[in-house]
């Protein structure tokens, strides 16, 4: 098979040793179980079968693309455990990934798969599907007799036939797909005698299926608790083994890293431009001043955010403003002393949105140190009398 780069070149980061196909770094001697594979922005049009435990990441995932041309049937065959794939674009094939049923600790993370004409990705076992985006797809996801896989955070959109496809996965170790955004596909979900958990548990929920029209009118783990959060009040249901209890009112966005954990927004908007900004404090650090994102929609038509916050991030103090405006907003009663869940309204056109703290964290160090220094000159006062 000839093979095709018409850019880059593909790195060992533990070796230092540089490679012209992503194949003859996998194949060399000096690349052993545990090393990286870094692959610069590029096209390579090679079929790749990972026979060792690597890291095999691009430098960006929609510049480093491995392209089949329709002339390779899978692009990437996986026969090693301990493997990762990530931050690379997959495109023009019949599979795009697939790796043995035996294997564990596969992780698919980042990626972006799309234009494959059979199965995006051929899940095994023991897997971890995380962050990708797959679009025009003949199918997104297939496992059949696959157990163990986790497959949470995931883009899956305008599948020919059908995005999500599970069968013969038993009840003990059953596939767990959560947080996941499944929109305008021909069919979501197909699942044949097999066992599919469609949620976490709440708060986190289940997915967004853009078909399920639901209500959101009350919360809490039976939805039977007053005001909305976010999360349909009656469950999406496949078949008997195969029911998203929790599913999403609007798409998944996140996570992002904070200091402190993750931040993660469910809404009925186009969320995009996500920023967290720090103040500086000589001889203090840097305070988290303020999470801000742009929410856009149909103009005229009601948005919905539900944010997910560290609760140490902002010490459990919120203030939300939308366009500059500050808006209420709802704790849910999810709540607790490591995470808040904020829930807002506003009006959908494109608006900037805001949450800062009610008494930012930057003025509690200056204020006390000003405190105390009152505290001193009050107690040498008196000693002075």
């Amino acid at each position: 098979m000839q093979v095709y780069v018409e850019a880059g070149r593909v790195h060992n980061l533990n070796t230092g040793l540089n490679y012209t196909t992503i194949q003859e770094a996998i194949n060399a001697n000096e690349t052993l179980d545990g090393h990286t594979i870094c692959v610069d922005a590029g096209i390579y049009h090679e079929a790749l079968r990972v026979n060792k435990s690597l890291s095999l990441t691009g430098a960006n995932r929609n510049a480093t693309i491995i392209d089949g041309n329709f002339s390779l049937a899978t692009l990437v065959t996986i026969t090693a455990n301990n493997t990762t794939i990530s931050n690379v674009t997959i495109r023009n094939s019949y599979y795009g990934i697939e790796w043995q049923y035996n294997l564990s600790n596969v992780v698919i993370s980042k990626n972006v798969i799309t234009n494959i004409s059979g199965v995006g990705i051929y899940v095994g076992s023991n897997g971890r599907i995380v962050d990708n985006i797959m679009e025009d797809n003949w199918c997104c996801i297939s496992s059949y007799g696959g157990n163990n896989n986790t497959i949470v955070g995931n883009t899956l959109v305008h599948s020919s036939n059908v995005a999500l496809s599970f069968g013969y996965a038993g009840f003990d170790e059953p596939n767990i797909v959560w947080s996941n955004n499944v929109i305008n596909n021909n069919r979501s979900i197909y699942n044949y005698e097999s066992v599919t958990e469609l949620n976490s548990d709440y708060p986190i929920g289940g997915n967004y299926w853009s078909e399920c029209e639901g209500i959101d009118k009350y919360s809490g783990p039976y939805q039977n608790e007053s005001g909305s959060d976010g999360i349909g009040d009656t469950p999406y249901i496949v078949d008997q083994y195969t029911v998203d209890h929790y599913p999403l009112m609007g798409a998944f966005y996140g996570p992002w890293k904070a200091e402190t954990g993750e931040l993660n927004v469910i809404s009925n908007s186009t969320v995009s431009d996500f920023w967290l900004t720090y103040d500086a404090v000589w001889g203090a650090g840097t305070f988290l001043h303020d999470v801000s994102f742009d929410v856009s929609g149909d103009t005229g038509t009601n948005g919905f955010c539900r944010v997910h916050i560290p609760f140490d991030l902002f010490n459990g103090t919120y203030r939300v403003l939308v366009n500059g405006a500050e808006v209420p907003y709802a704790l849910l009663p999810c709540s607790n002393s490591t995470d808040s869940y904020l829930y807002f309204t506003y009006t959908h056109s494109t608006k900037k949105v805001e949450i800062t703290p009610e008494f930012p964290s930057f003025l509690v160090l200056p204020l006390f140190m000003i405190a105390t220094l009152l505290v001193m000159l009050v107690y040498k006062g008196k000693h002075l009398t």
